[in-house]
């Protein structure tokens, strides 16, 4: 039998038509190899690459074990958690809101959770790695429609260019910044094989939606975006993509990551508005007037029941005036007014989550996948982490929310992309696997 014919066979055993183009190429590689092996021992060449082919198997059989394996796959298990967690996140803010002395409607939310959802399945059956091939220009699209849309279309609230009002709708502008951080990964997994120009190159890609992000001002985004993109970068010299010595280069990358905070705090002291130093100095001093939100946060938290309501009776009435608390201090809601055991399977839950699909990412063979599919768990678990340093006061308070959780409307929408983006991921991580040519690319740029 020709090579021709053996793979045309193996070919139509396999369901799934995105796998064929991949699994063909690598099973005519082997064929390939051993061809040459054959002939190296004195065999012409017919009889060299029939005999080769013969040793893959009988093709029908072959074909029928690879669309087994390489057929997509659905994470029906981290699905159903999610809606779990998408459900009770409306209970909570439904909860809060009878709790308000001026209770909302919650069906906005409850739209925006079911068309986040919807658009999570979307994303999920999507082939995410067309992505790549436009990453550079969507990521250019997004932060040049906030830059402009902030300019001429922006609306401040309590001295920020929160969000972009066109049309009848509302954007904001912070949570579609994180939009940029799997197309930075995207972008620079077509770097790989290049030297100390991609690092350049991946260097400049960080600036742009960090200085967009700080121009709002947002603290807790430009912070997400430093240390995403900078995990993303770290991975992909890690990795070998790029032809410059590897420990110098991520000893360099983890000084940059701890430096570029520094950076900016030390700008925001030296330069920021009297509203963000305070913020920064409430950290170490909790007597000051700034602290006052802390201050109530501690009362709540000290006062939380294990079951039920907090006794700090003193910060009840002051606890739903603070500014925004079914987005930044939802967590100290639940621990406020479910107890501390709600509260605390609440954070086991979100991180053991936002760990698994890190770590799932980690494993794709993929490496596009691998790279877009930490990128996106990096966010979630940051702001995860975020929030919750917030509510239990570690961190100063600042703009922070709480996947699942937190009242929003492009907020939750972004959060049910990145989710559908993990989703994809691992759907097509036995379909879109690294070929033999490619592996020969990674192991050379080692």
């Amino acid at each position: 039998m020709t090579k021709e014919k053996y793979l045309q066979m193996v070919s139509e055993q396999i369901r799934c038509k995105k796998a064929i183009p991949p699994v063909v190429k690598e099973i005519e590689h082997h064929i390939e190899d051993q061809t040459l092996s054959y002939l190296s021992a004195g065999r012409d060449c017919r009889s060299a690459e029939q005999e080769a082919v013969a040793d893959m198997g009988d093709p029908v059989e072959t074909g029928i074990e690879l669309d087994r394996i390489h057929r997509p796959q659905m994470a029906w298990r981290m699905i159903a958690i999610i809606v779990i967690l998408s459900i009770f996140g409306l209970v909570v803010q439904q909860l809060i809101s009878q709790a308000s002395e001026h209770p909302y409607s919650i069906m906005d939310q409850v739209i925006v959770t079911i068309t986040g959802l919807a658009l999570m399945m979307g994303i999920c059956y999507l082939d995410y790695s067309r992505i790549s091939k436009h990453a550079v220009i969507l990521m250019t699209i997004i932060l040049l429609g906030l830059f402009v849309g902030g300019q001429l279309f922006g609306v401040m609230i309590n001295g920020k260019m929160m969000a972009i009002y066109l049309m009848g709708f509302s954007i904001m502008i912070s949570p579609m910044l994180l939009l940029t951080i799997p197309l930075y990964a995207a972008t620079i997994y077509h770097f790989r094989g290049e030297g100390h120009r991609a690092i350049i190159k991946s260097f400049l890609l960080i600036v742009p939606p960090i200085l967009l992000a700080i121009s709002i001002p947002s603290q807790s985004t430009a912070l997400i975006l430093i240390t995403s993109n900078f995990i993303t970068l770290f991975i992909a010299v890690f990795k070998g993509w790029f032809r410059v010595p590897r420990k110098r280069t991520l000893i360099q990358l983890v000084s940059g990551m701890i430096g570029f905070p520094v950076l900016f705090m030390l700008m925001i002291l030296l330069a920021g508005s009297e509203y963000h130093v305070a913020r920064l100095r409430a950290l170490v001093d909790t007597s000051s007037s700034e602290s006052y939100q802390i201050n109530i946060l501690r009362d709540l938290l000290g006062g939380s029941q294990i079951i039920g309501q907090t006794t700090a009776n003193s910060s009840f009435d002051k606890t739903l005036s603070l500014p925004d608390f079914s987005s930044t201090f939802v967590l100290t809601w639940i621990f406020a007014y479910l107890g501390i055991i709600v509260g605390a399977i609440t954070i086991a839950a979100l991180i053991i989550l936002f760990i698994r699909f890190f770590h799932l990412s980690l494993k794709q063979k993929n490496q596009l996948g691998m790279l877009m599919g930490t990128s996106c768990a990096s966010v979630l678990l940051l702001q995860g982490l975020l929030h919750i340093a917030y509510n239990l006061t570690i961190l100063p308070v600042t703009d922070g929310t709480l996947p699942f959780f937190s009242h929003g409307k492009t907020y939750t929408l972004v959060m049910y992309v990145l989710l559908g983006l993990i989703l994809s991921i691992y759907r097509y991580q036995n379909v879109l696997g690294e070929t033999s040519c490619e592996k020969k690319v990674y192991s050379s740029t080692s």
